[in-house]
């Protein structure tokens, strides 16, 4: 006897709707169809399996066209992976009283990074805010624990990525870096990719898409294609705390994490 085919469609609606409990619902469905399980059911009945990307993905959901590569991109050149420094940890260490710009003079902590040094996927932002200038680590704040969440949809954590940003010192009222600051910091961020050497990476926001790509193109125009930075396949996307003002763009952020899971996959 065969098994019941999987009804992959049905799947893939109910993969979209256990992302209510991250905040990823707006404008992905409308109301819920009666056939599928409540989210919201009460902890005395049965609850729904959460169904997250990577196990749909593993259920055989139908093939999505591929984000195409800008072959053409700004950064295309390989990064040479040799490195002066024999870890992360080293090269914290090096730069860690940088006061190559006045960022240092006031900063309370370095915001070097966080997460798996072999990583395979790296997400960088733009800058530190307060709350990860006292605590010294990256996405710390509101938009941080969004960032969790959507990891946590997409069955990984911190310790299986790692997590950055352009600048390592916080701009005074969390304004947007200045050039000549991303000048001085664009070498730090570049060792730490030659030390992990991750597989993908995702940038997070215009100002981390504009830095890393060398590129004014607005960040509409730069989503929904794959680009490259120094030979390493580069997707991006809104930043987090664009996501807390603007709920919107939350189905646009879900539909690229699907495609940097989709892709990771066929990396392997």
């Amino acid at each position: 006897m065969r098994d019941k085919p999987v009804d992959l469609q049905k799947l893939f609606r109910r993969a979209l709707l256990s992302q209510v409990s991250i905040g990823l619902d707006e404008a992905v469905l409308g109301d819920p169809p009666g056939d599928l399980p409540n989210p919201a059911e009460s902890i005395d009945g049965p609850r729904p399996e959460l169904v997250t990307v990577k196990s749909a993905l593993k259920a055989g959901l139908p093939d999505y066209p591929e984000f195409p590569m800008d072959q053409d991109g700004p950064s295309s050149m390989e990064l040479s992976f040799d490195s002066e420094f024999a870890s992360i940890d080293e090269h914290l260490a090096a730069i860690s009283d940088c006061q190559l710009c006045p960022l240092g003079e006031h900063r309370n902590k370095f915001v070097y990074g966080v997460g798996n040094p072999d990583a395979d996927i790296m997400f960088i932002g733009e800058a530190p805010g307060a709350e990860e200038d006292r605590l010294g680590e990256p996405f710390v704040g509101r938009a941080g624990r969004l960032l969790d969440r959507i990891l946590a949809a997409m069955e990984l954590s911190r310790d299986q990525v790692y997590i950055g940003n352009v600048l390592k010192c916080r701009p005074p009222a969390n304004r947007d870096p200045q050039p000549v600051e991303m000048a001085k910091c664009m070498p730090y961020l570049r060792e730490q990719i030659r030390l992990i050497r991750p597989k993908l990476l995702c940038l997070l926001g215009r100002v981390a898409a504009h830095a890393i790509l060398n590129t004014t193109t607005p960040l509409g125009r730069l989503r929904n294609r794959w680009h490259q930075f120094e030979g390493i396949p580069t997707l991006v996307t809104y930043h987090p705390a664009a996501l807390l003002r603007f709920p919107a763009y939350k189905k646009d952020t879900w539909a690229d994490m699907q495609e940097l899971m989709r892709r990771h996959a066929q990396l392997g």
